[in-house]
């Protein structure tokens, strides 16, 4: 089967695969209390409204994807990823919970009676009570705003998604990730020993590898004479004494697009991307519309749909996009188990907490008690964003205190709390291992890079005064506190239930007021400190940098334009002013915690590229952004005559974050790139050995020797000790030609590929023979500069000799 083709009975099995585990799934949570039953699980049924049909295929999707994620990232750390190894995994645990859902003790509400009181568990019963289940279940669904948003989000991702990006070349992150993904998929382990590179001594191996020495220029403080590097620029080594290839990346995106590869072909691995995306604003709807409002989700999704970062990512193989889907995901599985009225003890800030509407009701909402299975979900989720993204560490922060608060207001049981964690260890001990078997050399470089961007953030003297200025600003607030206004505080509906709007905690002595005075606080804050961001810190790109690069808030609000960052920063304060209950208050620290860690962080790629450079604030800041921005249209009170102007504004701001992608919208990033690899890879043949000349700012065929390796069935190295002068005079070194020159002795057959004419071979003693010559050419956005609006054309060309 050529790369460039897609199977399509593979991805229809692997998709029926995902729709069985996610039923099963889906089928066991209904079983054991979603929605009905709850942890206070009791024969005791009330009636529940039907779910929507939006709704349960959000919750099939979910639980789909945790079920193929954890035995396909098991199976790869094993080495035995396979599609059939998978198929049988994913069905063994749809059976098992399958058999768990019918083994439930209680029935829940919309489920009919057991069958002769489980007293007949036979294979038949089983069968004739799920098809009775499922058929009741289905026949009263209904369309709903989750079905509508999921056609939103189709639309979306097949008119703006579905020119997916051809980046194999490894230019950026998705090039490291796809070709490491092919690999993948082509041996069914993440770690491996190729067989020629084992046979090379540690000094030979370093003639073909990279090492940190461009790390060490940008990171003064990184330590000298490491003996991990870079093998093809896609993988690394964490030792050259050890010939163990690994990829560099964490590797959760590596095993999704390797699944899909088996699954259909390497090309179907593109397709991953925009379902991702698509998924991620489904569950980013969920979240905005539960906090307030439908209308304001709809906004959000829009606004975020449509904007160039999240556009230009839905085409790319990065982890962003998969790390957006799997933070919202499990926020929106938080929020559903922390947003209904609390049963255990008084509410957080307000003297009374909002009733859930009627319609919200059945997405989670439950009288008997929270549903535990919510956060179960929600910790698998969490935990599966940790091997995705080294952010994702950040979300342990406020969703931990989040938890160990709501035990200590009595609102959440401390039972719920070990269960939480309990279904978060899974992912952290997948993490714990990729880290320890595969992701060394990540975690050992990014962990310098971090602890560097802390000692330029820490190191500008005006970030201290800003905080001194919020800190005098608190101070100045409490002493005043007897004199502060007593403020209406509304329901998330944006008007109260009782018609008028009840009294703040304080102003009549239902509350303490310095829960008003960390509201003012707290809103003054988020919109100080961007202020100062924006217009005043410019952190460096290192130690060693000396141009100023823009902050996380400047690069935002080039890409979604200034007004959407402004009204999302006025929006986010504005909310947190306005907070009521858990799930809002969970939101907005989960939002704030990425926006002041990311935003304020200097940002090292920031000076290669403000489009590569923003992909970081992709899994929480901007959608947080954009829906500041849809709460601050949908929940700010206004004049019912004023309205119409609501949804005017509403309008505009969606024009206005489609403005800036417009230039992208008919570009396909490296547009023919796939098929030039094709033709490159037909050039040679299995068991052949070939040199690419390394990377340089005269030479970029590099870049298209890890492609080759992942793809082709030749053994690809990449020089190292090669001098390429402006001129184009080219010297190879001794080593590397004493090298060459081993495997001609050896009666191999070597191919060396130079971006010169007299790649300098007849120089170093080599005797080479031209025989093809390539030419490629690209359009790409990605490499540019800061402003987002500019495409360029990346070409080079390949002179491919045989050596004699």
């Amino acid at each position: 089967m050529s790369s460039d083709t897609i199977y399509l009975p593979g991805l229809l099995w692997l998709a029926l695969l995902w729709i069985v585990a996610g039923s099963c799934g889906r089928y066991c949570l209904h079983r054991w209390g979603f929605p009905g039953s709850g942890p206070n699980r009791s024969s005791v049924t009330v009636p529940v409204a039907p779910a929507g049909l939006g709704q349960e295929l959000w919750l099939i999707t979910q639980a789909g994807f945790i079920l193929l994620s954890f035995p396909a990232y098991i199976l790869s750390l094993l080495s035995w990823l396979s599609l059939p190894a998978l198929s049988a995994a994913v069905l063994l645990m749809a059976g098992l919970l399958l058999l768990l859902g019918h083994l439930s003790a209680v029935p829940s509400a919309a489920e009919e009676p057991m069958l002769d009181n489980l007293q007949n568990c036979s294979s038949p019963a089983t069968l004739l009570f799920l098809t009775r289940s499922l058929r009741r279940r289905w026949r009263g669904l209904y369309l709903d705003d989750i079905s509508a948003i999921w056609v939103v989000a189709l639309l979306l991702a097949v008119t703006f998604y579905s020119r997916t990006a051809e980046t194999l070349p490894t230019f950026l992150d998705p090039g490291w990730y796809l070709n490491s993904a092919l690999r993948l998929a082509r041996t069914g382990g993440l770690i491996e020993t190729p067989s020629l590179w084992s046979q090379l001594t540690p000094t030979e191996r370093a003639v073909f590898s990279d090492s940190f020495d461009v790390v060490q220029t940008r990171l003064p403080i990184f330590p000298a004479g490491s003996q991990a590097g870079f093998f093809l620029t896609s993988f690394t080594f964490p030792d050259l004494s050890h010939p163990q290839i690994m990829p560099y990346h964490p590797p959760l995106l590596t095993v999704w697009l390797a699944v899909l590869a088996q699954a259909g072909g390497p090309r179907a691995a593109l397709l991953l991307p925009p379902f991702l995306s698509l998924l991620s604003l489904v569950s980013f709807y969920l979240v905005v519309a539960r906090l307030w409002r439908p209308a304001a989700g709809g906004l959000a999704v829009l606004l975020l749909g449509l904007s160039l970062p999240q556009i230009f990512y839905s085409r790319e193989t990065y982890a962003e996009i998969l790390t957006q889907f799997l933070l919202w995901s499990a926020l929106a599985c938080l929020l559903a188990y922390a947003h209904h009225r609390p049963a255990l003890g008084p509410p957080f800030l307000d003297a009374e907490y909002p009733q859930p509407d009627s319609a919200a009701e059945p997405w989670g909402a439950n009288v008997l008690g929270r549903n535990i299975l919510w956060a179960v979900m929600g910790g698998l989720l969490l935990g599966l964003s940790l091997p995705a993204k080294l952010e994702s560490v950040l979300v342990l922060l406020p969703v931990g205190l989040w938890w160990i608060w709501g035990c200590w207001q009595k609102l959440f049981p401390r039972r719920d709390l070990l269960i939480s964690c309990a279904a978060l260890l899974p992912g952290i001990v997948l993490a714990a291992c990729s880290a320890l078997a595969v992701n060394q050399v990540y975690l050992f470089v990014n962990g310098f890079g971090v602890l560097a961007r802390a000692l330029v953030f820490l190191g500008n003297p005006l970030l201290w005064l800003v905080l001194a200025a919020v800190l005098i600003l608190l101070l100045f607030l409490w002493r005043l506190r007897a004199k502060l206004s007593p403020f209406g505080t509304r329901s998330l509906r944006g008007t109260s239930r009782s018609g008028a709007d009840p009294p703040i905690p304080g102003s009549s002595g239902r509350g303490p007021l310095k829960s008003e005075v960390m509201r003012l606080a707290g809103m003054y804050a988020i919109v100080l400190l961007s202020l100062a961001e924006y217009f005043l810190l410019q952190p460096g790109g290192g130690p060693a940098s000396t141009p100023a690069v823009p902050s996380g808030l400047v690069l935002s609000a080039a890409h979604i334009t200034p007004i959407l960052t402004w009204l999302g920063v006025l929006g986010l304060a504005w909310r947190w002013r306005r907070a009521r209950g858990p799930a809002e208050v969970l939101f907005l620290a989960f939002s704030l915690t990425y926006f002041l860690v990311i935003t304020l962080a200097p940002t090292i790629s920031a000076g290669l590229s403000g489009l590569y450079a923003v992909r970081r604030q992709l899994p929480v800041v901007l959608p947080a952004l954009c829906a500041g921005c849809a709460a601050l249209v949908f929940t700010w009170e206004i004049p019912p005559a004023w309205r119409t102007w609501r949804q005017i504004l509403a309008l505009t701001l969606v024009i206005f974050a489609l403005l800036p992608a417009l230039f992208i919208l008919r570009v396909r990033e490296m547009r023919g790139t796939w098929q030039f690899q094709e033709q490159l890879n037909s050039t040679f043949a299995a068991g052949d050995i070939v040199v690419f000349e390394p990377l340089d700012r005269e030479s970029e065929v590099g870049y298209f020797a890890a492609p080759l390796w992942s793809m082709g069935s030749a053994q690809v190295f990449l020089a190292r000790q090669v001098g390429i002068q402006p001129g184009g005079q080219v010297t190879i070194s001794a080593p590397l030609a004493a090298a060459l020159q081993k495997w001609l002795d050896a009666r191999h057959t070597v191919w060396y590929v130079s971006a010169q004419a007299n790649p300098g071979l007849s120089q170093a003693g080599l005797r080479g023979e031209l025989v093809t010559t390539l030419e490629w050419a690209a359009p790409s956005v990605a490499p540019e500069p800061v402003t987002p609006g500019r495409l360029t054309v990346i070409q080079t060309a390949f002179y491919i000799f045989r050596l004699k």
